[in-house]
């Protein structure tokens, strides 16, 4: 038996060092083609080093983004960059954020979101005020990949952004991060902004935080405001702080005749969490309209959890 279990282990072994010198032979073979006069070909040479996250390549993936002449390359080059890993490249992409073509300074950035460091974060921050409403919504993505608590001064800044789509992912980091800092700007956008997906956001976001300031502002919001959906919302976030009236308001809303209140009274009660709560989710679970009660049953299963 002893002998069976060696001779098994060495076939194994063999067969992975097989292995290992058929992929090295194909990384040469690759590295070969990042210096072929063809762009398509040197295009797909950097895609497939940068899945294989071959750090033998990174040198020559750094010159291509630096140097060739073929837009396309140099993007490639980017993201097979942010794939592999390795730290030398963190510099060139950080000068890469530079470059006039739009679509590169994107890649460079969302490359720079599989790095850590204070160099990242300074690059990720300040393109946070970039010109273009693009950029600054994927910086804001790297920098919630990344959820360093130490830019959440630049992101709370973000939720005074023009662009929708950067404050709804800023909202997203700091509900993420659990800042309580960011507190007085999320209420203040619960109250003022004209958007609103991002005012359920904040209002999601102030329940995950927790922050019990936050109450008593809650509280008085939910009596003024006057769309239902928003209004579950914010029951859902008050309920997390143990607020009957939270409770109360999401109940309330389950029976609403609008299909969408509704729903986001699902969400509201899911978001309480409580026993209360548990037993309206078990009786819309069984709901004549088949959508309310998958949802239903859906957040019952992630109270479970």
């Amino acid at each position: 038996m002893k002998e069976r279990t060696l001779i098994a282990i060495l076939i194994t072994s063999l067969l992975m060092a097989r292995v290992d010198a058929e992929d090295a032979a194909f990384v040469r073979k690759n590295m070969a083609d990042l210096a072929i006069a063809d762009a398509s070909v040197r295009t797909k040479a950097a895609i497939i080093l940068g899945n294989m996250r071959s750090q033998e390549a990174v040198p020559a993936l750094v010159r291509l983004l630096r140097t060739d002449k073929d837009s396309g390359v140099k993007r490639v080059s980017a993201i097979s960059l942010g794939k592999i890993g390795d730290g030398r490249a963190v510099p060139p992409l950080i000068e890469g954020m530079k470059a006039n073509d739009l679509a590169l300074r994107r890649d460079c950035i969302e490359a720079l979101s599989h790095f850590r460091g204070d160099d990242v974060l300074s690059a990720l921050s300040g393109a946070l005020k970039e010109g273009s409403p693009i950029l600054r919504q994927e910086a804001m993505l790297a920098l919630a990949a990344i959820g360093d608590e130490s830019v959440s001064g630049a992101v709370i800044e973000a939720l005074k952004d023009e662009c929708e789509d950067v404050r709804l992912k800023a909202v997203e980091f700091l509900r993420k991060i659990k800042s309580r800092e960011s507190v007085p700007a999320l209420l203040d956008l619960l109250s003022t902004d004209r958007v609103l997906e991002v005012r359920i956001a904040a209002a999601d976001a102030l329940g995950g935080i927790g922050e019990p300031s936050a109450k008593p502002v809650l509280m008085e919001s939910l009596k003024k405001e006057k769309n239902k959906i928003l209004r579950c919302r914010m029951a859902g976030a008050l309920g997390r702080f143990g607020e009957k009236s939270g409770f109360s308001a999401a109940s309330k809303c389950s029976g609403d005749k609008d299909f969408e209140v509704r729903m986001a009274s699902i969400d509201a009660l899911a978001s309480i969490g409580d026993k209360k709560s548990s037993n309206v989710l078990k009786k819309l679970a069984k709901d004549k309209d088949s959508r309310i009660a998958a949802s239903a049953a859906d957040a019952l299963e992630r109270i479970k959890q």
